[in-house]
C-alpha cells in the first residue's frame, strides 16, 4: 500500500506517510510504539506531528502488527485520544499453534536460544496468567477491548489468500481501488530451515559463551546475506527432527477463546523443528564464514 498510496488517494483512502519509517517495512509503527509508550522506538517530535496531522483523504487506513501488543484498555484509549476517529478494526485470526511456530522463527532471530517446546509452555503460562494484563493469545479478551472503542471484524487467515483484497472487503472498502496498486514482492518469504536452524545453533553457541553478542550479530548476518538455496539444499540432509507437543497449548487456546476456536481445525497433536547437532552447526558456520 506504501507504493500505491498516489493511486489510493485517487480512490480517497489514505495511507499515510506520518507514523512510518523513513527505510524497512512501511507500516505505522510509530503510532503503535506511542500507544505502549516505548518512546524509543519513535522519534521525539512525532507526537506534536501526529496532533496536528490532517489526512489527505476521507479514508484513513493505519497498519502495523505492533497494535496487537497494545491492547490493555489504557494502552487503546492512548491511540484514540491520538487519532480520534477509528471507526473499523480489522483482525486477521490465524490457527494459533502454525502462528506460534512463526513467531518463535522471528525469536531466534534474535537471541532466544530454547526450543519450540520452551515456546509453547511459556505461551500456555501467559495464556493461564497474563503479564500486566495482556497475553497474545487470548485473542477474544483483546479484541473485546477493541470493541469497546472500534467495530472489530474478524477475518480468518488462510495459507496463499489474498490479504489485501481480503482487508478491503473486511474494512468496507472498495476493492477496485486495488486495480492500480503495483505489483509488491512477497516480503515476507519464509526463511530456509536450514537457516532457522542455524540461527538457533548460533543462539547456543552465544549461551555457552563460545561466541559475543557481536559475534552472534555478525555470523546472523553473513547467514542472510550468503545462505541461498544452493547452500541450504546441500545442508538439509544433517537437519535432526525434534518434535513437541502442541496439546496443551492449543487446549489453553480454546478455553480462552472458545468461540475463536471454531475458525480453524485443531492442529497435529505434534509438531517439528529440525535442529542441527552442535558439531555439524560449528562446521557449517566456518564454511559460511570461510
Amino acid at each position: 500500500m506504501s507504493d500505491g498510496r498516489e493511486a489510493l488517494l485517487q480512490k480517497g483512502i489514505d495511507f499515510p506517510i506520518i507514523g512510518r519509517r523513513e527505510t524497512g517495512a512501511q507500516a505505522h509503527r510509530y503510532f503503535s510504539a506511542f500507544m505502549r509508550g516505548v518512546t524509543s522506538e519513535y522519534d521525539a517530535g512525532f507526537e506534536a506531528s501526529a496532533r496536528a496531522w490532517s489526512p489527505d483523504a476521507d479514508t484513513v487506513v493505519l497498519s502495523s502488527e505492533d497494535f496487537w501488543f497494545g491492547s490493555t484498555t489504557e494502552q487503546i484509549d492512548r491511540l484514540h485520544d491520538l487519532v480520534p476517529g477509528i471507526d473499523t478494526v480489522v483482525f486477521f485470526s490465524r490457527e494459533p499453534v502454525s502462528h506460534l511456530v512463526s513467531l518463535y522463527k522471528e525469536s531466534i532471530k534474535g537471541p532466544n536460544a530454547g526450543t519450540l517446546g520452551d515456546m509453547l509452555d511459556l505461551q500456555l503460562r501467559q495464556l493461564e496468567k497474563p503479564k500486566a494484563g495482556y497475553a497474545y493469545y487470548r485473542f477474544e479478551e483483546n479484541l473485546d477491548r477493541w470493541r469497546q472503542r472500534a467495530d472489530v471484524k474478524v477475518v480468518k487467515h488462510e495459507r496463499n489468500m489474498d490479504i489485501l483484497a481480503s482487508f478491503f472487503d473486511a474494512a468496507g472498502l472498495e476493492k477496485d481501488a486495488l486495480s492500480d496498486l503495483p505489483s509488491a514482492p512477497n516480503l515476507n518469504a519464509a526463511d530456509s530451515d536450514v537457516v532457522c536452524a542455524l540461527r538457533l545453533s548460533i543462539n547456543h553457541a552465544l549461551k555457552r559463551g563460545e561466541l559475543d553478542a557481536e559475534g552472534s550479530k555478525r555470523f546472523k548476518k553473513i547467514l542472510a546475506r550468503k545462505a541461498g538455496k544452493e547452500f541450504s539444499e546441500r545442508h538439509r540432509d544433517k537437519l535432526i527432527e525434534q518434535r513437541f507437543e502442541t496439546k496443551a497449548f492449543f487446549d489453553g487456546f480454546v478455553a480462552f477463546n472458545p468461540s475463536m476456536a471454531d475458525l480453524h481445525s485443531p492442529p497435529a497433536s505434534d509438531i517439528g523443528f529440525r535442529e542441527f547437532r552442535q558439531e555439524d552447526a560449528k562446521r557449517i558456520l566456518e564454511e559460511l564464514v570461510a
